[in-house]
């Protein structure tokens, strides 16, 4: 299996400014517009960047934070969620333990 390597996208998420700072225009982020975008819709799909003509930033202290977290979770191995197998349905009071658990909590928000 070839090895990846995820750190460019870590180093991406550090990158975007806190929500006190002007956003910070696409290109200038590592690796550049090539995956500025699709990273940059989906963050903004989880609220957690702005986006606008000047650039990206932080939605919140909190959401750079979250950024942070992401980031963390790039640079060591393993998943965040490690079971995405159907056996255990949706417990939400077990956390992010099974990834039926997130698509229930993600359904039951929208």
């Amino acid at each position: 299996m070839t090895r990846y390597d995820r750190s460019l996208l870590a180093r991406w998420l550090r990158a975007i400014p806190q929500s006190r700072y002007a956003p910070r225009p696409l290109h200038q982020l590592p690796g550049g517009d090539a995956m500025g975008w699709g990273v940059a819709v989906m963050l903004e799909t989880w609220g957690a960047v702005e986006l606008s003509d000047a650039g990206i930033r932080a939605a919140s202290q909190p959401a750079y934070y979250f950024l942070h977290s992401l980031a963390a979770w790039l640079e060591t191995p393993g998943h965040v969620i490690e079971d995405w197998s159907e056996e255990h349905g949706a417990r939400v009071s077990e956390g992010l333990q099974h990834g039926t658990s997130l698509v229930f909590l993600l359904e039951q928000e929208r």
